[in-house]
């Protein structure tokens, strides 16, 4: 399996073939077997099983670098694969495939795929796929998924999904769709979709909807509709709706409609229907 050949000393030096530790400069046309590469690999071909070797420094391949870690800057004509860890910054024209944890910066044609969390800046053409969470800023030519939480900045032209909770700036083109609670700004193109609650600024052209309570501004060009409680200021194309209570400024063309207590101003176009006290203006 490691057949090569090595102008070095003590492993520092030059090699030529699949050496599995070499400090230098290395090239080999398939990696199979690497234990440890530091220096500058280049490889020409798909490599082989290195799930328990590491590549650092500058790992290049026509087709692209792979090893269960890889440090530094990865470069990847085709793609980047890595069974554990990628950190620095790692390029690939069509995609970067990590079944482990990704840090640093991570720029691919088609996607980024992390199988655990991602730390860092993912930018992509299609998608950036995460197992875990998402800490920094994704943007995808398509789409966000997280299996996990988005804290930071996301943006794509499709929709950002997260299984988690989103904490930070998102903006879907189409759609943001978050199965826990969002707290900072969120714009989606039709609509902003929570099952948990919503808090700061939700700005659709259609709905936004939560499961819980929204708190903050709510701009909502066909309605804005609240699982729990409203508080702040929510203006609907149509309607407010709220299954709890309505506190401060609700406005729509239709109505605003409360299974709470009201309290603050209320414009409806035709009615503010309120299931218990109204106090303000209505």
């Amino acid at each position: 399996m490691h057949t090569s050949f090595d102008l070095a000393v003590n492993g520092y030096g030059v090699g030529f073939g699949n050496s599995a530790r070499l400090r230098g400069l290395r090239f080999n046309w398939k990696d199979r077997g690497v234990e440890e590469i530091i220096g500058v690999n280049l490889t020409f071909w798909k490599p082989g099983d290195n799930s328990d070797g590491r590549i650092a420094g500058l790992p290049l391949g026509l087709y692209g670098p792979g090893a269960g870690t890889l440090d530094g800057l990865s470069i990847g004509v085709l793609a980047i694969e890595a069974d554990y860890y990628i950190n620095g910054v790692a390029l690939a024209l069509l995609a970067i495939a990590n079944d482990g944890e990704t840090r640093g910066i991570s720029i691919a044609g088609l996607s980024n795929v992390s199988g655990d969390n991602f730390y860092g800046i993912g930018i992509a053409g299609l998608a950036n796929v995460s197992g875990g969470e998402l800490y920094g800023i994704g943007i995808g030519g398509l789409a966000n998924v997280i299996d996990g939480g988005m804290y930071g900045v996301t943006a794509s032209l499709l929709a950002n999904v997260s299984n988690g909770e989103m904490k930070g700036v998102t903006v879907g083109g189409l759609a943001n769709v978050i199965n826990g609670d969002v707290s900072g700004i969120t714009v989606g193109g039709l609509a902003n979709v929570t099952d948990g609650s919503m808090s700061g600024i939700g700005a659709s052209l259609r709905a936004n909807v939560s499961g819980d309570e929204t708190s903050g501004i709510m701009l909502g060009g066909l309605a804005n509709v609240s699982g729990g409680s409203m508080t702040g200021i929510s203006f609907g194309g149509l309607a407010n709706v709220a299954d709890g209570g309505m506190t401060g400024i609700s406005a729509s063309l239709l109505a605003n409609v409360t299974d709470g207590d009201a309290t603050g101003i209320m414009f409806g176009g035709l009615a503010n229907v309120c299931d218990g006290d109204m106090t303000g203006i209505a």
